[in-house]
C-alpha cells in the first residue's frame, strides 16, 4: 500500500447485541457524546455508515438520514417476515415452504408467534416504538395486522364475509384470484408430484403477498404520520424515493432525532419504547476523527476511514447457515463492495457467548479478500488487580501468546486453541494461509474500552489505562492493515511466475473445476429461493438477462461465478487424485505461496472484466445482459463473451421445448456439459493475460512492501540498502524492473 498518498479504506464492524460495537464505533468521533448509538442489548437494523476524516479541525458532524422508499420497505419487511417464519417451521425435505393450512394454524393456536414475527419484532419492526408519534398509528396497524390474518384464513374461499376497512379491497381480490384460478398448466408441471409442489409454492406466494399488502398499506401510515411530525425537514416527499433528512449536529438540536433513527430509546422509568429505526434504510455520520487517534493515525496517511455498523449480523439469537451466508454475501459483494476489512467486536467477560468462528468461515467464502481483525470490548469489567497486573501486556503493540486470565473466552479462543485456523482448514483454506490470518489476529488483537466515562475518578490509574490501551489497539490495527501484514514477508517469484502462466495446461484444470462448481452452484441457489424469485429468473434469462438480484436472493451468473471462483482459485480442490491449489501447481511455497494465496482471493474481478482497465475497475453489475457480451470483440476480450459463445441465444426462449420449466433452466445451465476444448482454450489464454497483466503488477506492488520493509530494518546507509535490494531482487524475482522505477517505488513506501 503507497503510504506517499493518502489512505482510505472501509472496515466492516461486526458483532453481537451488546458487544460494544456501537461505543466503539463512536470512538472515532470528535464528538462522540453527539452520537447517541449505544443501546444496551439493542440491534442494528439499517446500515449506518460513519465517515472519519482525518483532520485537525472542529467542523461539525454532519448527518443523511434515508427512509425508505415504500418499495424497498415493503421488499425488506417482507422478506424478513418470511424467513421469522421459516424458523417456526420443521423443514420439508430441507427445505421450508409456508403451506395455508400450516399458517393458519399459526393464526388460530399461535397468534403471539405471529405477532412477534410480523408486528412485534424486536429485530426490525415493532409498531409498539412508533406509540410517541400517535396513538391512533399504533392501532390502525395493529388492526390492519387482524385484517391480513383474516384475508390469509380466507384465501382459498371465494369471497371473504365482509370488506376490509383498511386494505386495499381490489388488492385483496387480486390476490385471492390469482391464487384460486391459476392453473397448473401454466406451470407446465402434470406429474402429481409436481403439481403438489406447484400448489405449496403457489400457497407460500400467497401467504407473502397478503403481507406485502399489509407493509405497503402500514408504509403509507407510518409516513403520513412521521412527515406530519417533522414536516419541513425533509428533500423529499413521496413514496417511491427515499425519505431524506439532511442537518448538522452543530446546536445539537437535532441529536434526539438521530438518536431515534439510531436505535431504540427506552423511556425512563416505564416499558415504553421509542424508534424510528424500523424505516430507516441508512444513516451516513461523517465526523472529524477524535484528537487521540489523530495524532496517531495521520502519520499512518490516512485520509478516510469507512466504519460500517452491518445490518442483519448482530441478531441475539442463532442464524441458520443459508440465510449467514446470504447476509454476507449482499454486504460485501452488493451492498458495500468496497470494503476491505472486518472487525469483529466481541466482549471480553463472563458469560459471553463466541460463535464469530463459524461467521469467519462464512466471510472467507463469500469475500475471501477480506482480512478480519478481533476487538476484545468490555476490558474494563474485568477485575482491577487483574488489569494492572497485566499493563505490560494490554499496552503491548504486538501481543503475544502469553494472554492474562481475564473472564470471558475472546482470548482463549483466539490464543489457547487453534480453532480458527482449523475453522478455516476444514472448508479448505490452505493451512499456510489459515495460520498466517491467525498469526495476525493474534498479534494484532484490539482491546477496547468504551465506558471510559463511567471510571470513577478514584479509579484514575484504570482510565487512564483504558485509554492508552484504546490508542494503542486501533493504531496496532491500522498500522497492520496498512501494511497488508496477512501477505506476509515474502518475494513472489514474478519471472518464475510469466514462465508457469505459458504452460496452459497447469490452468486448465482449474478451469474445468471452476466450470464444474458452477453448474453445481446455479442447483444449490435455485433450490433455495422462493416461488416469486424463481418466477423472475424465468422472466428474466427469458429476456436475456443473466439471472435475477433480489431483495434477498441474488441468484445471477455474476454470483455463480464468483461462488465457482472462490471455491476454486481460494480453497484446495482435488486435481489428479490429490488436494492442491494453483500456487502449488506453479511450485510455490513458504511465505511466496501466502501472498500469491492471498493476492488470489481478491482476483475474480480482474479476471471476468471485459478487458484489463488499469487500476480503475468498476464494480459490475449482477444482472449482466447477453446483448452487452455477445458481439464478437466483446466475445475475445472477455470471459463472459467466451461462455456465451457456447449457449446459442435461442435457448434462452427456448422454455416452452421442455416438460418443465426446472427442466429448461437446469439445461440451461449445464456449464459442464457446454464447454468443450475450445472454450478452455480460450479460457486459459485470457486467464494468463490477465494475470500477465492486472495480477502481476499486484504482485510487483506486494514485492516492494517487502522491499521497503527490509531497507527500514537494514543497518546500512539507505541508498547502499536500495542498492543491495535492487540487485537482489531484479537478478532472483523480477528481471525486468528497471532501477529508477524500483528506487521511485521503494522511495513511496
Amino acid at each position: 500500500m503507497n503510504k506517499s498518498q493518502n489512505l482510505s479504506i472501509g472496515v466492516a464492524v461486526i458483532g453481537k447485541s451488546a458487544s460494544g460495537k456501537s461505543a466503539f464505533i463512536r470512538s472515532f468521533s470528535k464528538y462522540p457524546e453527539k452520537i447517541n448509538s449505544v443501546g444496551k442489548g439493542q440491534t442494528t437494523r439499517s446500515y449506518s455508515e460513519y465517515n472519519f476524516l482525518i483532520q485537525d479541525t472542529d467542523q461539525p458532524i454532519t448527518v443523511s438520514i434515508s427512509l425508505m422508499s415504500e418499495r424497498h420497505f415493503v421488499q425488506r419487511r417482507t422478506a424478513q417476515v418470511i424467513e421469522k417464519l421459516h424458523g417456526y417451521m420443521i423443514p420439508n425435505d430441507g427445505k421450508h415452504i409456508l403451506a395455508l393450512d400450516w399458517m393458519k394454524e399459526q393464526i388460530n393456536e399461535y397468534l403471539d408467534d405471529v405477532k412477534e414475527a410480523v408486528i412485534y419484532s424486536s429485530d426490525f419492526f415493532d409498531i409498539r416504538e412508533f406509540s410517541f408519534l400517535s396513538s391512533d398509528l399504533t392501532f390502525t396497524l395493529e388492526q390492519l395486522f387482524f385484517e391480513s390474518c383474516k384475508i390469509i384464513k380466507t384465501l382459498n374461499e371465494d369471497s371473504i364475509e365482509e370488506n376490509t376497512q383498511l386494505l386495499d379491497n381490489k388488492r385483496v381480490d387480486e390476490i385471492k384470484r390469482r391464487f384460486l384460478y391459476t392453473s397448473v398448466s401454466d406451470e407446465r408441471d402434470t406429474k402429481q408430484s409436481d403439481e403438489i409442489k406447484v400448489n405449496k409454492e403457489r400457497e407460500e406466494e400467497a401467504i407473502e403477498m397478503v403481507w406485502a399488502l399489509y407493509f405497503t398499506t402500514a408504509y403509507k401510515h407510518i409516513m403520513e404520520t412521521i412527515r406530519s411530525v417533522y414536516k419541513g425537514s425533509t428533500e423529499i416527499q413521496n413514496d417511491i424515493e427515499d425519505t431524506i433528512f439532511s442537518f448538522d449536529l452543530a446546536d445539537g438540536n437535532k441529536t434526539d432525532f438521530l438518536e431515534l433513527c439510531l436505535k431504540v430509546c427506552q423511556v425512563d422509568n416505564s416499558t415504553e419504547k421509542r424508534s424510528l429505526s424500523s424505516v430507516v434504510d441508512k444513516t451516513r455520520i461523517t465526523s472529524v476523527i477524535s484528537k487521540q487517534y489523530y495524532d496517531k493515525l495521520h502519520s499512518l496517511n490516512f485520509k478516510r476511514i469507512l466504519l460500517v455498523d452491518t445490518f442483519g449480523l448482530d441478531h441475539a439469537q442463532s442464524i441458520d447457515d443459508q440465510i449467514l451466508r446470504e447476509r454476507y454475501h449482499r454486504i460485501f459483494n452488493d451492498d458495500y463492495p468496497q470494503l476491505s476489512v472486518a472487525f469483529f467486536v466481541e466482549p471480553i467477560r463472563a458469560g459471553a457467548a463466541n460463535d464469530f468462528l463459524k461467521e469467519i468461515e462464512v466471510l472467507y467464502s463469500q469475500k475471501p479478500n477480506i482480512m478480519t481483525y478481533i476487538v476484545a470490548s468490555h476490558v474494563d469489567e474485568q477485575n482491577e488487580e487483574t488489569i494492572i497486573l497485566n499493563k505490560d501486556w494490554i499496552l503491548s503493540k504486538e501481543k503475544n501468546n502469553e494472554f492474562p486470565s481475564f473472564d470471558g473466552r475472546v482470548l482463549e479462543t483466539v490464543y489457547n486453541s487453534n480453532r480458527i485456523a482449523n475453522t478455516l482448514k476444514r472448508s479448505g483454506v490452505p493451512e499456510s494461509l489459515a495460520y498466517k490470518r491467525l498469526e495476525v489476529m493474534r498479534k494484532r488483537i484490539g482491546l477496547f474500552c468504551g465506558k471510559m466515562q463511567n471510571i470513577s475518578e478514584h479509579k484514575h490509574q484504570i482510565a487512564e489505562l483504558m485509554n492508552q490501551m484504546n490508542i494503542i489497539s486501533i493504531t496496532s490495527i491500522m498500522t497492520s492493515i496498512v501494511d497488508r501484514e496477512h501477505l506476509g514477508n515474502g518475494y513472489i517469484n514474478i519471472n518464475t511466475l510469466k514462465g508457469n502462466l505459458q504452460n496452459k495446461e497447469k490452468i486448465k484444470p482449474f478451469a474445468k473445476i471452476m466450470i464444474c462448481k458452477a453448474t453445481e452452484r446455479f442447483k444449490e441457489l435455485f433450490l433455495n429461493v422462493g416461488p416469486r424469485t424463481k418466477g423472475r429468473l424465468r422472466q428474466n434469462l427469458g429476456a436475456k438477462i443473466l439471472g435475477f438480484h433480489g431483495t434477498t436472493a441474488d441468484v445471477t451468473w455474476y454470483r455463480v461465478f464468483s461462488d465457482a471462483y472462490n471455491h476454486t482459485f481460494t480453497k484446495r480442490v482435488p486435481i489428479e487424485g490429490k488436494s492442491t491449489m494453483l500456487s502449488e501447481v506453479f511450485g510455490m511455497e513458504g511465505n511466496e505461496k501466502i501472498a500469491f494465496d492471498e493476492l488470489m482471493t481478491g482476483f475474480y474481478r480482474y479476471l471476468y472484466n471485459v478487458k484489463y482497465m488499469g487500476d480503475v475497475l468498476p464494480f459490475w453489475p449482477h444482472e449482466i445482459k447477453w446483448i452487452d457480451y455477445a458481439c464478437e470483440i466483446e466475445q475475445k476480450e472477455c470471459m463472459w463473451g467466451i461462455l456465451l459463445k457456447c449457449i446459442p441465444e435461442n435457448e434462452f426462449t427456448s422454455a416452452f421445448q421442455h416438460h418443465r420449466v426446472v427442466d429448461w433452466l437446469i439445461h440451461l445451465h449445464d456449464f459442464e456439459k457446454r464447454c468443450d476444448h475450445n472454450f478452455y482454450d480460450e479460457w486459459s489464454n485470457l486467464f494468463a493475460d490477465r494475470m500477465n497483466t492486472a495480477f502481476i503488477e499486484q504482485c510487483r506492488n506486494h514485492n516492494i512492501m517487502v522491499a521497503a520493509k527490509q531497507a527500514k530494518r537494514s543497518q546500512s546507509s539507505y541508498l547502499q540498502e536500495k542498492e543491495a535490494l535492487y540487485l537482489e531482487y531484479t537478478q532472483n524475482f523480477d528481471s525486468s524492473m528497471e532501477k529508477s522505477d524500483f528506487y521511485r517505488l521503494i522511495n513511496e513506501v
